[in-house]
């Protein structure tokens, strides 16, 4: 909490047979911020990637994110986003 408000990455997969989408916010509305996001152990293997089909900056649209194993039990990826951003990410076919 800063000054009271929650100002950080919010982030959520929904599961739909064999593949993970992400979804995610930037509750700060005057800062860019970055959070480590996991991801379903099964469905993101270490070395696969995400592309970002939505997002509320357009640049960021059709960049990959490689899901990474940061420390051996779980799988995450790096994920930033502009201040008040929101991006949904899919696997890549």
């Amino acid at each position: 909490m800063i000054g009271g408000e929650l100002r950080s990455v919010g982030a959520w997969s929904r599961l739909f047979n064999d593949r993970e989408w992400l979804c995610a916010i930037n509750t700060d509305d005057a800062s860019e911020r970055a959070a480590w996001v996991g991801l379903d152990h099964d469905l993101s293997p270490a070395g696969s990637r995400l592309v970002c089909l939505y997002s509320t900056h357009p640049a960021q649209i059709g960049s990959e994110l490689e899901v990474t194993s940061p420390n051996h039990d779980w799988r995450a990826v790096w994920l930033a986003l502009p201040a008040a951003g929101c991006a949904v990410y899919g696997p890549v076919d």
